[in-house]
């Protein structure tokens, strides 16, 4: 048999089970504990009469004071002045409050990160959402409105991609995971963003042969058809050529 769990609130969950008398005045009890093959629970607290009949009879009894989110154990026992008989061992979980599990991040350039986990229901429908910020009071929650991943049986993927950050800045983060029993906070993480490409020119113009990749501000620079150009932030492609003199305070990532 099985035992019927209390969604509500974790907290109870009715056992059930089945006793044949043989003939001979009867009592049950039901025997439970967190540990398998370890009852260290007995309910009722006075055992019931299951009668004096010839027939399997079922039986059940509500156990209270439960813990949410944990595995039980549990057996009937039925005794008569034949002896005492055990039942085979049956177990269950109460659904509880969700878990975070495997927080990281990946993905980080200068303006974005990918934050990830995993998101454990524990038996009901669960939402989660990340938390960031360049403290640990965090401040943004991404997304704004929470993903709903309903109810089931493992775990599940949370992912969320924040952009709008600075630039080589310290972030921190955790994951937050909710249901009808609890809201559970992940451990707090810390990323650091990309710095900025930063060329400050000084002397002759900086030459390149255009095209270039460039993530600057506020340089000029000739391109190999001698035209000038002058940008706070420009993307192109190609290679430095011969102007080492030109060059000052490059921060990385450096120029190959």
């Amino acid at each position: 048999s099985a035992a019927e769990v209390d969604e509500v609130t974790g907290e109870a969950a009715t056992l059930k089970g089945t006793v044949n008398p043989n003939g001979q005045s009867t009592t049950y009890q039901f025997e439970y504990g967190t540990s398998s093959g370890v009852f260290t629970n007995t309910v009722p607290a006075v055992a019931e009469s299951a009668g004096s009949g010839t027939e399997a009879k079922a039986v059940s009894y509500k156990a209270t004071g439960l813990t949410p989110g944990k595995t039980y154990y549990y057996r009937i026992t039925a005794t008569n002045s034949a002896g005492k008989a055990n039942g085979n061992q049956v177990s269950f979980k109460t659904p509880g409050p969700p878990m975070v599990t495997e927080v990281s991040y990946g993905g980080v350039t200068r303006k974005c990160a990918t934050l990830k986990g995993m998101v454990w229901p524990n038996g009901k429908p669960t939402k989660y959402w990340f938390e960031y910020g360049p403290t640990t009071s965090y401040g943004t929650k991404a997304p704004v409105t929470p993903v709903e991943i309903g109810y089931v049986t493992g775990s599940a993927l949370a992912e969320e991609t924040v952009c709008g950050l600075a630039a080589n800045t310290t972030y921190h983060f955790r994951l937050v995971a909710e249901n009808g029993l609890g809201t559970t906070n992940g451990a707090d993480q810390a990323f650091t963003t990309l710095p900025a490409v930063t060329l400050k020119v000084g002397g002759a113009p900086l030459k390149v042969g255009a095209p270039l990749k460039v993530f600057s501000s506020n340089f000029s620079f000739l391109s190999s058809t001698g035209v000038k150009h002058s940008c706070a932030e420009t993307e192109l492609s190609g290679e430095l050529t011969e102007n080492p003199g030109a060059l000052e305070n490059v921060t990385a990532p450096k120029f190959q």
